[in-house]
């Protein structure tokens, strides 16, 4: 219940702004009150025309007249009421039943002095087209209805209204009561004096207005933080321009020649904060590349253009995003955080959202969520979604507001519980999701999941090893021959006796043992591979005829240097050694380099080995 009996107005000076296609009242009140000393409780009306579209109201006090008050309250405190103290809406006039009224709390002050503060009202979609249809080439022109006088629950004394309109051409427009005077300011009503409660005369406005009249059907605001240092904004936006409806068809031409540019929107200008990055611009196609970004020094300004320009009746839908750091809208203390940020961005000039609804998606874990909004608004219940790496998902904050304008621009907070050490869960999940990859990958390698094994495949590699075992034996012993020849050489230029004994031993029992040792292989692969074998085997009695040669030759050397032979028989004989040891059935090597070779490009054997 709001008081009324104690206040009368003494001054009411009302400003209605309608340049664009919002309507903009402007109330500054000089009231007194009769009453006793305390917090005194003003009662404000709205005229029963614009209650549906009323979309923000609030009130200042004049700093000029602070002076009055006990407190330096700026902002004051409005809340809606349903009655007024000795008034029944239901009983009232047809008008008034259909109003709406607001409880303003002033600072208490002392019986008899005046108190001036101001009243601002926000109505969209007030204004209306009429016609209601244009051609590209025709002007726009609106009309609106506006209330001449104050509407108030208690007297007033002196009064007087003043009503804004874009430059162009009026129409028509309210001419009583009179006082009226016209001028390029505007159109001003009174001075009225001495009008008694819930009076009202309403007056009709029609002139041209080629401002666009843009409203946002739906709008999805989505903001994501990350405790990493990122919080990115998402804005999906549904728009539609409720001015006059394009009658005929379009033209391109006509428009590229300047015909249409007064009714219809080519462009939007966006105001987004100045730290925003990576910012994205798209439609239903894709990626809108006709944008541009400017950056200033307080803010980043976004020149959408989308694909077409609307025109009255069209209608067109666009994500806008980007990304802002963390440290700038996220602040922290221990573990308690909080999240400030605007509840809307500057979309475009004089902006109207018949429906919002915000997100706010927060990390995973939090606990303690509270939101803290400038206004009022609908709360939905939390949501929860899962996104990369989530288990129990993240809680979502959701918001619902109606009839949003350009001043529902404020910092909204969300404050919520966040433990440190749950930060570090995720990268421990993708560490250990690796590591058991990686476990997962070696035992799979290592094991055999065929029903039947391939007998085949698995003798073919056990003959593969064995014969690739041959070949490495058969290398360290085609080393040995030359060591044998660097031995004899070495004796005939010292002929000591005693050092060529131990040199000759060593070479003979490293010959005898790879000679051991591929005895034994030619055993393994007897067993598997008998033509194999048989090539061994073949290297073996080559290997044999080579070291016979090779002791032939030690033998003629020992007998020149003891005198029993000449040096020019040695000569012969060392002449008709080294023929045998270069000739093709002789010299092992060469076995090696051509028998092999011609054995596996003939593929005589059972299993195609590569020697």
């Amino acid at each position: 219940m709001a008081g009324s009996s104690d206040f009368k107005n003494k001054l009411v000076s009302r400003k209605l702004s309608a340049e664009t296609h919002v309507l903009r009242i402007e109330t500054e009140i000089t009231a007194e009150h009769a009453g006793n000393a305390g917090t005194l409780e003003y009662t404000y009306l709205v005229d029963k025309h614009l209650q549906d579209q009323l979309a923000y109201i609030e009130a200042k006090v004049r700093a000029l007249y602070i002076f009055y008050f006990k407190s330096d309250v700026k902002k004051l405190q409005i809340k809606p009421v349903k009655a007024v103290q000795g008034y029944d809406f239901d009983s009232l006039s047809v008008h008034f039943s259909r109003s709406r009224a607001f409880s303003i709390s002033l600072p208490s002050a002392k019986a008899g002095p005046k108190i001036k503060f101001v009243v601002k009202t926000t109505f969209s979609r007030a204004i209306s087209a009429r016609p209601a249809e244009i051609t590209q080439a025709e002007k726009q022109y609106v009309q609106f209805t506006a209330n001449i006088l104050y509407l108030s629950a208690y007297p007033t004394e002196k009064q007087e209204t003043l009503v804004v309109l874009p430059k162009g051409e009026v129409l028509a427009y309210e001419e009583q009561p009179g006082p009226v005077k016209k001028s390029q300011r505007g159109i001003t009503y009174g001075p009225y004096e001495n009008k008694s409660a819930f009076s009202e005369v309403l007056g009709q406005f029609n002139y041209e207005n080629g401002s666009p009249f843009l409203a946002i059907t739906s709008l999805k605001r989505t903001i994501e933080i990350s405790l990493w240092g990122n919080v990115a904004v998402e804005d999906r936006v549904d728009i539609f321009h409720y001015g006059a409806a394009l009658r005929g068809a379009f033209s391109r031409l006509d428009y590229q020649r300047g015909i249409g540019h007064h009714a219809s929107v080519p462009a939007l200008k966006s105001v987004l904060p100045a730290s925003a990055r990576d910012i994205y611009y798209r439609d239903e196609i894709g990626n809108i590349s006709t944008s541009t970004v400017k950056k200033l020094y307080d803010s980043t300004e976004v020149e959408l253009q989308p694909r077409f320009p609307l025109f009255g009746g069209w209608k067109t839908h666009y994500v806008i995003g980007y990304n802002l750091p963390a440290h700038e809208t996220l602040f922290r203390k221990g573990e308690k955080f909080a999240l400030k940020m605007r509840f809307v961005d500057y979309l475009y000039d004089d902006q109207v959202i018949d429906e919002m609804t915000l997100r706010v998606i927060l990390p995973e874990t939090v606990t303690n969520v509270r939101l803290e909004s400038p206004f009022e608004v609908e709360r939905l219940l939390d949501e929860v979604e899962k996104t990369y790496l989530d288990t129990s998902g993240r809680t979502v904050v959701v918001v619902k507001k109606m009839n949003l304008v350009e001043e529902h621009i404020q910092e909204f907070k969300v404050y919520f519980d966040f433990h440190m050490v749950n930060l570090f869960r995720e990268p421990a999940m993708v560490i250990t999701a690796f590591f058991l990859l990686f476990v997962v990958i070696m035992v799979y390698v290592r094991l055999d999941f065929s029903i039947s094994k391939d007998k085949s495949s698995e003798l073919q590699l056990r003959v593969q090893a064995l014969v690739n075992e041959v070949l490495s034996c058969h290398s360290k012993r085609s080393a040995l021959y030359q060591t044998y020849e660097d031995v004899v050489s070495t004796y005939k230029v010292n002929k000591e006796n005693s050092q060529f004994s131990n040199e000759y031993r060593k070479v003979e029992s490293d010959h005898k043992a790879l000679n051991q040792k591929l005895s034994t292989l030619h055993a393994k692969i007897r067993e598997l591979w008998s033509e194999g074998a048989d090539k061994v085997q073949e290297l073996q009695n080559l290997d044999s005829r080579y070291r016979e040669l090779l002791q032939e030759g030690v033998s003629q050397t020992e007998r020149v240097l003891s005198g029993k032979i000449t040096k020019q028989q040695y000569q012969t004989s060392d002449a008709d050694i080294g023929a045998k040891k270069l000739s093709e059935e002789t010299n092992p090597r060469n076995w090696e380099r051509y028998r092999l070779r011609k054995l596996v490009s003939k593929r005589s054997f059972e299993f195609p080995f590569r020697f």
